[in-house]
């Protein structure tokens, strides 16, 4: 065992040759908890011959384990972010809660190694200057008293209560459900849902007053909490499902049913551990439903009414039965870049079009829209004339 202020190294010898990657951890690390030790696999802070490996992967004779050290994990999950002058489209605001239009290109938090140029970067600048800073800031104020993996471990289940929106766990079946019917194509309605949410409790400071996420090439809406109370209130509404969001995406291929449901569980890739993939036996439960809005020749125009809030779940759901998201760069297929490239598309037709919720202090109905991303627009303009 090699250890730096980094990493801790293991060299794999014969005795340890077989054992499952959590199990060889445990022992090696017994004060950690081999749950914990699996989150931290599933999180990528252990790596197996310098590739990401999942929690079952079975080690062979001579291979390197590289851990993350304990204060590398501690600076990743630190809240020292620095304010930004970067714009904000701000649709609605009151005394608890901003909904921003986000554009595509922008991440929503900070990440390891990269802490600049965020949305979160934008929203500590803005409530600087508009002073409300340490209200907003009151919402790191129990995650910068994180300071260990014990403190860490002890908020997990509190983390996967809430950033799971309440959903029932895996499920032994899968389920395509479509729903013939004879609706119009100009279908404009709303139901629940969300890509992904994280909750007021995370393991991560770096994500003040953020309930839900958006990939960084998505555009649309997103709801930011002001403090601590707003932020759990509005989580307690994701969780229950009861925050209604419309997507607007682009799809290869046609539809000759108006509405569907896809009803598929959704895990981490065993092949690729940075993306996400049906699966059957280990998935969790994820259902999204969808009308479509507009046919074209090759490609269709839908809303998509996640029900659950999975990972890349409309990214995910929709290439799995052959309609991938159109110039998906990672769950794409040539048919859906092709499309793209001929439309001028330099990122994923996903945009998160509509928000509808009761206001958790003032009992108010919420509904917010975002106009569509402008080269959004364009590639529509451009299938309608047809170009393709």
């Amino acid at each position: 065992m090699q250890k730096n202020s980094k990493k801790t190294t293991f060299i794999v010898s014969e005795e340890s040759a077989g054992l499952r990657i959590d199990i060889f951890l445990s022992e090696k690390i017994p004060d950690k908890s081999r749950s914990h030790l699996q989150k931290l696999i599933e999180g990528l802070f252990v790596k197996v011959n310098g590739k990401d490996v999942s929690k079952n992967y079975k080690l062979s004779p001579g291979d390197i384990v590289e851990f993350m050290g304990m204060d590398t994990i501690g600076h990743a999950f630190s809240g020292n972010i620095k304010p930004q002058k970067i714009p904000l489209k701000i649709l609605y605001e009151d005394d608890y809660y901003l909904i921003i239009s986000k554009d595509a290109g922008i991440s929503v938090h900070p990440s390891p190694g990269r802490y600049e140029n965020t949305l979160v970067n934008a929203l500590l600048f803005y409530f600087k200057n508009h002073n409300k800073y340490y209200s907003y800031i009151d919402s790191m104020n129990v995650l910068n008293s994180i300071s260990t993996l014990d403190d860490m471990e002890s908020l997990e289940s509190c983390v996967d209560n809430i950033s799971t929106e309440g959903t029932d766990g895996p499920q032994s079946s899968a389920r395509v459900v479509v729903d013939k019917t004879n609706s119009s194509n100009n279908i404009d309605s709303s139901t629940d849902g969300t890509e992904c949410t994280g909750g007021i409790y995370s393991t991560d400071s770096m994500r003040p007053g953020i309930i839900h996420r958006l990939d960084k090439d998505t555009s649309g809406l997103i709801i930011v909490a002001k403090d601590s109370n707003s932020q759990y209130k509005m989580a307690e509404l994701f969780k229950n499902r009861q925050v209604e969001k419309t997507y607007l995406t682009l799809v290869a291929g046609s539809f000759n049913e108006k509405k569907g449901k896809i009803s598929l569980p959704i895990g981490r890739s065993r092949i690729d551990r940075k993306k996400m993939a049906v699966s059957i036996d280990s998935g969790r439960s994820a259902v999204t439903d969808f009308e479509i809005r507009e046919g074209f020749r090759e490609c269709a125009l839908l809303n998509a009414y996640p029900k659950t809030g999975r990972t890349h779940q409309i990214r995910v759901h929709f290439s799995y039965i052959d309609h991938p998201v159109i110039s998906d760069k990672t769950y794409g297929n040539s048919e859906s870049t092709r499309i793209g490239n001929a439309l001028g598309l330099n990122r994923q037709f996903l945009h998160a079009q509509k928000l509808s919720f009761y206001h958790p202090f003032t009992n108010k109905r919420v509904e917010i829209e975002d106009e569509l991303a402008q080269d959004l627009k364009k590639s529509l303009e451009m299938l309608r004339r047809p170009i393709i």
